[in-house]
């Protein structure tokens, strides 16, 4: 968006009686000086936004906002004998007068202007400072686009869908991207777009896209503006009319536009639902993201046979077919005053919508008969398998339910062993880069190139032996992504970042031993600003206050961990806003630390002990539940994961890799930038593995939804509780179609005769058999995959042999 900022003049008046041309110096540096700050910090910016919005209208809340912003910043930097105003464009937007403890401009001695340009133009202006007899007449303008979106299925017909632009828009570009079920036409406002577009591809991709989906050249034909709507039609052109839908998708056009707030928040939404030639067939959801206070529904359709419209889980209306077109509107009062929504029903949740027809029958070249399955369960638990998880238990270990990250493979070996790693965007190009410290005190430096690809850049600085400790953040308040590492003598040591990546060697901020290879930075007294904690050889964890600057204060001792506090990692654990921390020490202890707020700290107890060097702690929402929790790194070289439940009581999960050798630090998050939380390992024998997120976390049925202990672990009884939650969801849903039958074969405590059920579509039958379940027998995969057979091919009750 840019900005009609234009010139920018500060005026400034004194009333003092000196030298006058001293005095004319002191005020205009002084004018200068404000100018320089309130630019380089924003302010200008945010006030020429505020003024661009108000269009000249002194009465609008933007103008206010401009007006209040620049007193609130003005009356703290300007000297109280001088007074001020200060014009965007030649338009006052405030003065001092209001102050009585100001020079008046009635009363002044002196006067001086500063002038600063805001994003290089001016409205009818020339440039600033030059002689250029040109000017723009049109800084007011913006890109942006506009969206037609297809839910999750629209047909099964021909559809349509409208889409409104600004009445100065000029279109710059057009694109269609969708999961088509046939070949359709495109027509917009009534004239056809191109050719015929066929669908390539199958399955949930869309099958039009890329260069398929470029529909720039049909421009001119999006010509109406303001309150007439564009018409998009796609006009399917195969003959089988369950192959007419769109399953989801969406149309793009950009274009500019002098209006600036397109998108105004008025506290309202609007839902288009498309028009549909054919069969009403349509799945979609809305979302709102805030509390719905009132809701109404319009909807216009013909049809012959029955029509139903349902929000959510409640039926909004259903009507027998007429030959006669009807609009049904639905007030606020018949759906929230009526009490058939709730408002928690509709508020900041994503609700589903359909609108179908029923009764229907057409006829189609495809043939889909009724699906008959058998549904085989072992119950016996004579394999005795283990999903994901080797603790010497007997039977084989599975990987059915492995987490969802996967070895990027080896970034670099950075030495003889890797002690540290840390990420941060060093180089300000927005993606998150690495720094390594290794036995060797080398701290070398790493560029990501926003896939997850990193670039080795050379050696920082050689800080002696075992550059072990490393933390980033901005140290110093100048917006750039600073370093501080640690080493074997004890020195914590500061490098300043000048933005780009060249970092500045600063000094020693405190020797606290000997072994400084556990440090973090985080706000722990809420100031605003990056405090730090060391953790030592001697297992003393300590505070350091941080003034804003960089220059650090020594605050004491935390706690005394016992040896080797290498393990650090800050985050709001019990959710109230503060920066608490997790430590790891040589003894394998991973202990809480809550803070107050204030930077005091109370030890919570010990989360776990995993037997020694519990070194590698990272802490991220890893499972996306909104609370903060933790991975860490073990001897063994297993990664392992910690839920947290929202009050800093974390539960082990499962092991999320395993590197096969000593893991000495972790750090985490989006390296590849596809919006998820990566890691990056820092491992013994020198190397620096990453991590990509590259699935989704394992989901438990809702019948679960409240069990606490891990599946993974579960005794044999839970195993066939969850059988039988699964068997039954299974069976409900395939029977939710009438044309389905499923059978049941299992292995129960009997050798002989299950409790098995021949193909029915029963569902009281089948569950009764699930709930009859019970441990114990032997397991013959034959055995049951030749009943199963038996069922499908002669519809016989199943019978048992022994084994």
């Amino acid at each position: 968006m840019v900005v009609a900022a234009g010139l920018v003049h500060l005026s400034s008046f004194s009333g003092i009686s000196r030298s006058g041309y001293n005095e004319f110096l002191a005020l205009h540096y002084s004018s200068e000086d404000v100018l320089d700050v309130l630019n380089k910090k924003g302010v200008l910016d945010d006030v020429g936004y505020m003024w661009s919005l108000s269009r000249g209208n002194r009465s609008s809340v933007y103008w206010s906002n401009a007006s209040n912003i620049s007193k609130r910043y003005l009356e703290d930097m300007i000297p109280y004998h001088m007074g001020y105003k200060l014009l965007m464009e030649g338009q006052e937007i405030c003065n001092s007068s209001w102050n009585p403890n100001r020079t008046t401009e009635i009363k002044k001695d002196s006067e001086t202007h500063a002038t600063r340009l805001l994003v290089g133009y001016g409205e009818n202006a020339t440039v600033f400072g030059k002689t250029a007899r040109a000017a723009l007449t049109k800084i007011r303008e913006k890109i942006t686009s506009e969206f037609i979106y297809f839910g999750g299925f629209v047909g099964e017909g021909n559809l349509s869908q409208v889409l409104f632009l600004p009445s100065d828009a000029t279109v710059q570009s057009a694109y269609i991207e969708v999961n088509a079920g046939n070949d359709f036409d495109l027509y917009i406002n009534g004239l056809q777009c191109g050719g015929t577009f066929n669908p390539v591809g199958g399955g949930m991709d869309a099958s039009i896209k890329d260069a398929s989906g470029n529909i720039t050249s049909c421009s001119p034909l999006i010509s109406n503006r303001g309150s007439n709507p564009n018409t998009f039609e796609l006009r399917f052109t195969g003959s089988n009319i369950s192959q007419q839908y769109i399953g989801g998708g969406f149309i793009e056009v950009t274009y500019n536009t002098t209006e600036m707030d397109t998108d105004a928040e008025t506290g309202s939404m609007r839902f288009y639902l498309p028009g549909i030639e054919g069969i009403i067939n349509y799945y979609s959801s809305f979302y709102v993201p805030g509390w719905v206070t009132s809701i109404n529904t319009n909807i216009s359709f013909k049809s012959n046979y029955t029509t139903f419209f349902t929000v959510g889980d409640k039926s909004v209306f259903r009507l027998n077919g007429s030959n006669t077109s009807r609009q049904i509107y639905n007030s606020s009062a018949d759906l929230l005053g009526s009490g058939l929504f709730s408002q928690s029903e509709l508020s900041e949740k994503t609700v589903p919508i359909r609108v179908g027809t029923e009764g229907m029958q057409y006829s189609y070249t495809l043939e889909r008969g009724n699906a008959d399955v058998v549904l085989i369960t072992d119950v016996s638990g004579s394999m005795d398998w283990r999903i994901g998880y080797n603790d010497n238990t007997a039977g084989e270990e599975r990987s059915c339910c492995s987490m969802p990250w996967t070895s990027g493979g080896v970034i670099r070996t950075v030495g003889p062993r890797a002690y540290g790693v840390t990420s941060g965007d060093y180089d300000g190009d927005g993606n998150l880069d690495l720094i390594s410290g290794d036995s060797d005190g080398q701290v070398e430096l790493f560029f990501n190139d926003g896939a997850g690809g990193f670039s080795y850049q050379g050696i920082i600085r050689d800080v002696g032996s075992y550059s072990g400790g490393l933390a980033s953040g901005d140290i110093d308040g100048d917006l750039d992504v600073d370093l501080i590492s640690g080493d074997s003598d004890g020195q914590i040591e500061y490098f300043l970042n000048d933005g780009t990546g060249s970092f500045s060697y600063q000094g020693i901020i405190r020797d606290v031993g000997s072994y400084a290879c556990g440090l973090a930075l985080a706000d722990f007294d809420g100031d605003l600003d990056l405090d730090l904690i060391s953790g030592d050889e001697h297992g003393d964890i300590e505070y350091f206050l941080n003034d804003g600057t960089g220059s650090f204060t020594y605050q004491g001792i935390i706690r005394d961990v016992g040896s080797y506090a290498w393990g650090l990692a800050p985050a709001d654990f019990d959710g109230d806003g503060d920066i608490d921390f997790l430590s790891g020490d040589r003894n394998g202890d991973v202990e809480y630390f809550s803070n107050d707020g204030a930077g005091s700290f109370t030890y919570q107890g010990n989360v776990d002990n995993i037997g020694s060097r519990a070194y590698g702690l990272n802490a991220e929402d890893y499972d996306s539940d909104g609370d903060m929790d933790f991975i860490r790194g073990e001897t063994s070289g297993e990664i392992t994961f910690y839920s947290n439940d929202g009050s800093g009581s974390f539960t082990f999960e499962e092991i999320i890799g395993d590197v096969n050798v000593r893991i000495n630090e972790l750090t985490s998050g989006d390296f590849d930038g596809d919006l998820d939380t990566d890691f990056v390992v820092a491992e013994h024998d020198g190397d620096l593995e990453y991590f990509n997120y590259s699935g989704v976390w394992p989901q438990w049925p809702e019948c679960f939804a409240n069990q606490t202990d891990n599946p993974i672990f579960f005794n044999d009884t839970q195993r066939l509780s969850l059988a039988k939650c699964l068997d039954k969801y299974f069976v409900e849903t395939l029977l939710n179609d009438s044309d389905n039958n499923v059978a049941l074969v299992d292995f129960s405590t009997s050798a002989s005769d299950s409790t098995g059920v021949g193909l029915t579509n029963n569902t009281n039958i089948l569950e009764n058999a699930i709930d009859s379940y019970t441990e114990g027998g032997g397991t013959c995969v034959c055995c049951a995959i030749n009943r199963a057979y038996e069922i499908l091919n002669a519809g016989s009750t199943p019978a048992r042999d022994k084994y």
